[in-house]
């Protein structure tokens, strides 16, 4: 199997088929997994309150002592508050294995079998959940929050038109991606440290490490680790991923040491797990032709999109609703140098653009098939591509390779946005989004999709909602992705009661709406929230969430989704002056040796501030500055070392404690 790679020799893959391939790797055992809830509910924690009354009972006195020596006043505060009995309710009711329960940091450790953690995943109080294997800190969230700078993939992501997706904060967010290549060594790379990654699956010795070990050759590995970080990498300035928020299914389907007609068979295997996992697209830049040794070559005649094992493969896959990209090959610059399974049916196949935007790469293979039908279906950057290597370093490649996952990705936006969609709808969405919308060109096909304006044609969708104060008012603002007119409006539904009351959509800048809820709308707390758009006279219809649960708003926090850049008519300074109802430390987790810490949304000026290291009790030398805004900013000259810290902002008549991690 050749890996289309990025202007390498061709290097050599066989296995020998092995019982490891009948290994069952689907199993219904429990795994534990951390699930993390976004609020803890819309009942208020001060004392006084029956929920605060009945918990600070159940602190030794001694531990009440000991807090307010610290300065804490009241005794307990909103870490301490438990999390929402409702929605550990919600959690035992998939599954009653719950190991461990976390109030600080409101989350618990659940045993989950693969369906029950489909089920968790659509609560709607649920933020986040990630298998406890991994590093959670890393994984509940990428390290860097802000807008993505794209740096040095600044041309890939202008060639796909990905920018104002991406500014809605749609990343890929619950689509289940499926990439089957030479292995991936993400744990170890920089750029895929936030990576939610599901399963793994080792087709050739039957495990479920991807990463190379003592049986792989040294680049086992590489290929398919830069084709990862392409696809769903996250670091700013370096290198950001199409969607890098997806849910990861890696499949390791390739042994470097051989050129064998058997990896077909492992293709066919690992597509197959792939599908069983519920991967909604899957990509693979691989294909088989020729081979060493004494296996016979696979004709161009048997190209016709429905003979050979892979390209059925794909095929099977495809009839069940996998959207199915693959590499078109390195064969160029002649026809009729496709690799199979670029000549499937039902694969999108990708060729790849120069750095001019608009030729191709010569060397990107091209047919028509064997029956004459034009191949490639799309294109994207495939000279210059900027991905990471298993090293470290930011490198550019060539190949269909690595033009590949990009379009992969710009699927998996699209599925974002449309879960539900027929995936015929979607093709010709993005074909009538595509450079070449009628008639494909006969070396890149459609070429280019923008999938801003796919997103549009399919609409409405709507992306995910930030919620902030403006002009003293709760303010929603969302993304809708429409070609044409609708009606937007935001139902708030009271929790407690079932009360609804609704608020008419306003548009801004396209594809931006507000909503402006007023005060006697927000009647707890905590509101339940729903987000529909209609056009009018037809089915199309969208919302958000994209089932039929709702979202939460809270009264006083600032919500903003990652990677959202808000529109410029909402300001900053809109956002900052009204303040979240806590505190909270800037650009949190800290780096070690930092000598300055920011809070945002500090209500009254604190008359005293103090960090105390958590582990021994030491209090830290430190002055404060405070700013117009409630920005306060905490200088530590001495800078601080890792471990863990709280910082006590103390008032006249209440004190706040923050805790602080430093790595």
């Amino acid at each position: 199997m050749r890996r289309q790679t990025y202007e390498t020799a061709s290097v050599c893959l066989a296995l020998l088929l092995s019982a490891a391939l009948m290994t069952d790797v689907v199993s219904a055992q429990r795994i534990p997994y951390r699930v993390s809830f976004f609020d803890k509910g819309p009942i208020a924690f001060t004392p006084g309150t029956a929920v605060y009354d009945s918990v600070v009972k159940t602190f030794h006195p001694r531990s009440r002592e000991r807090r307010a020596r610290m300065g804490m006043n009241p005794v307990l505060d909103t870490l301490d508050a438990p999390i929402y009995a409702p929605y550990l309710a919600a959690v035992r009711s998939i599954s009653d294995s719950i190991l461990v329960v976390s109030p600080w940091f409101n989350n618990v450790i659940v045993g989950l079998t693969e369906s029950e953690l489909v089920q968790v995943r659509k609560l709607p109080s649920v933020r986040s959940v990630v298998i406890v294997s991994s590093i959670g800190y890393f994984l509940e969230g990428p390290t860097d929050c802000d807008p993505p700078h794209y740096g040095r993939v600044a041309i890939q992501q202008e060639i796909l038109n990905t920018a104002l997706v991406h500014n809605a904060g749609v990343y890929g967010t619950g689509v289940r991606v499926g990439l089957y290549d030479t292995g991936f060594r993400w744990r170890a790379m920089s750029s895929l440290q936030h990576l939610n990654v599901s399963k793994e699956y080792d087709v050739i010795y039957g495990d479920s490490s991807t990463a190379n070990d003592d049986r792989d050759p040294g680049n086992q590995d590489e290929h398919g680790s830069i084709v990862l970080s392409i696809l769903a990498g996250w670091e700013q300035d370096s290198l950001i991923g199409v969607a890098p928020f997806g849910t990861y299914l890696l499949a390791k389907s390739e042994d470097m040491r051989y050129e064998r007609r058997i990896e077909e068979e492992i293709y066919v295997s690992a597509l197959t797990w792939l599908e069983q996992q519920g991967a909604d697209v899957s990509s693979s830049s691989l294909g088989y032709l020729t081979f060493d040794s004494t296996d016979v070559s696979t004709p161009y005649a048997a190209l016709d999109g429905h003979t050979t094992f892979a390209s059925r493969a794909i095929n099977i896959a495809a009839s069940r609703g996998v959207l199915c990209v693959t590499a078109a090959g390195n064969d160029g610059p002649a026809g009729r140098t496709l690799i199979t399974p670029a000549d499937a049916d039902s694969a999108l196949t990708i060729g790849a653009i120069s750095l001019d935007g608009v030729t191709n790469w010569p060397r990107s293979s091209f047919g028509p098939t064997s029956d004459g039908r034009t191949k490639p279906d799309f294109a994207a950057l495939g000279m210059a591509a900027s991905g990471q290597a298993v090293d470290g370093r930011f490198i550019r490649s060539s190949g269909p390779s690595l033009a590949t996952p990009q379009v992969a990705g710009q699927i998996a936006l699209l599925r974002e946005l449309y879960p539900s969609t027929l995936p015929w709808i979607v093709k010709k969405a993005m074909r009538d989004a595509s450079a070449f919308p009628v008639v494909p060109d006969s070396v890149l096909g459609h070429s280019a999709v923008n999938v801003y304006q796919a997103a549009r044609l399919l609409g409405p969708g709507v992306g995910p909602p930030s919620i902030v104060t403006s002009d003293s008012k709760r303010t929603i603002l969302t993304s809708i992705f429409c070609d044409v007119s609708m009606d937007v409006k935001l139902i708030l539904r009271d929790p407690v009661n079932g009360t609804i009351s609704e608020v008419l959509g306003r548009r801004i800048e396209e594809p931006w709406y507000v909503f402006t809820i007023e005060p006697t709308q927000l009647l707890r707390d905590s509101m339940l929230a729903r987000i529909e758009a209609v056009v009018p006279g037809s089915s199309r219809a969208g919302s958000f969430p994209r089932d039929s649960t709702w979202f939460i708003v809270p009264r006083n926090e600032i919500v903003k989704p990652c990677g959202v850049r808000l529109p410029g008519s909402v300001t900053s300074v809109s956002i900052v002056e009204q303040q979240p109802s806590e505190p909270l430390v800037r650009d949190h987790p800290l780096s070690e040796g930092c000598t300055l810490l920011t809070v945002d949304g500090v209500g009254t000026a604190p008359s005293d501030v103090k960090i105390v290291h958590i582990a021994t009790g030491t209090l830290i030398p430190c002055t404060y500055t405070i700013h117009e805004f409630g920005q306060l900013n905490v200088h530590v000259p001495s800078g601080l070392a890792r471990g863990a810290y709280i910082v006590v902002l103390r008032a006249d008549d209440a004190s706040t404690s923050l805790p602080v991690i430093v790595r």
